[in-house]
């Protein structure tokens, strides 16, 4: 569920008033649990709230490609009845106004508009697998978000290209294209999950969902790319990215200010980067995009230097990066953490 509370201001600081609870939203679950729960939140310059959510399909049950399994019983094993529904709310990048009385309205602009039974005015960008974490650049308008991508290590001409995690940007509502396309839009082919035959590669300009589980839309809208992906392996065309398990997350943007009176604020170098960084990979990549949201340039943060799991990163009022450690491990972690990347003094 999403929801707001007070925060009650006292001498020993912020309380959070439990009591305070207003429900705005519920995304469904259920038990067992599979996988991809998303749940990154942000603010847009218009007071308007984003909320990622995870396409809720089991990521082990389809050799690593499109989760696309349509027998009776199988829908936690078929993304389009989550991703690919424009009736549902997984799979999604949710945008809505919260209001001052507790709701909130749809603001203009979203992907489908008030009105239509089958497709949720409250969806902003669609087909997403797991948008873990977003982050929105106030004085850009630009919404980026992490994608986390599937495990085949190689393409299969049955099936569809090798997985893939994902970085994507937008300024207006789209389709990114889980689970029919992946990276620069590659497409994976329908497969019959019983008969293990393989149909067509689907079209990104004419996505079409005709699962029997999808309760939404059956045309959908076009497939827009990522501006970054990377393979299990080493990437030829960006290195900087390494190789291993992966698990793509988005950061803040860095505007360098002349005018901030800071010892500690990050140097004029990094002016105009989006922090990314990889939970498993343990790396911050500051990127620069040109003015068609194209990737420009990419570029290290303490270059050698692996973070323990990174799962959060803000910059302060002080123009210095705060990131929260995850550990060296899963779960029981003693050496988890907050820390603070400043400039040198």
């Amino acid at each position: 569920r999403l929801s707001r509370f007070t925060l009650q201001h006292g001498p020993g600081g912020g309380v959070l008033d439990l009591a305070s609870e207003r429900i705005l939203l519920r995304v469904p679950t259920r038990i067992p649990k599979p996988n991809h729960s998303g749940g990154g939140l942000a603010f847009d310059a218009a007071g308007c709230l984003y909320l990622g959510t995870g396409d809720y399909t089991y990521a082990d049950r389809s050799e690593g490609f499109a989760p696309l399994d349509q027998r009776p019983g199988q829908e936690l094993n078929d993304s389009e009845r989550t991703a690919a529904n424009t009736a549902d709310w997984r799979g999604k990048i949710l945008r809505i106004h919260p209001e001052a009385e507790g709701g909130y309205t749809i603001p203009a602009g979203n992907l489908f508009p008030p009105g239509d039974p089958k497709a949720l005015p409250e969806i902003y960008a669609m087909g997403c697998r797991n948008p873990f974490r977003l982050s929105l650049d106030g004085p850009t308008g630009r919404l980026f978000w992490g994608d986390v991508g599937p495990d085949a290590t190689q393409p299969n001409p049955a099936r569809g290209p090798a997985g893939f995690d994902e970085f994507h940007v937008t300024r207006t509502a789209g389709n990114f294209g889980w689970p029919y396309f992946i990276a620069d839009n590659r497409p994976y082919r329908s497969f019959d999950f019983a008969t293990q035959a393989s149909g067509a590669p689907w079209n990104p300009e004419r996505p079409v969902n005709e699962s029997p589980f999808n309760t939404g839309l059956r045309d959908l809208p076009p497939a827009r790319p990522a501006f970054l992906w990377y393979p299990p392996g080493p990437s030829a065309r960006w290195p900087e990215v390494g190789s291993g398990p992966r698990s793509a997350m988005a950061g803040p943007t860095y505007h360098f200010s002349s005018k901030l009176q800071s010892r500690s604020k990050l140097p004029a170098e990094w002016d105009g980067a989006t922090f990314l960084f990889d939970w498993e990979r343990g790396w911050i990549l500051g990127a620069w995009l040109d003015d068609r949201e194209g990737l420009a340039r990419l570029k290290p943060l303490l270059p050698g230097h692996k973070f323990r799991r990174p799962i959060c990163l803000q910059l302060g009022p002080e123009g210095s990066l705060y990131l929260i450690e995850w550990g060296s491990r899963w779960s029981d972690n003693t050496d988890a953490a907050l820390v603070r990347v400043a400039a040198a003094q």
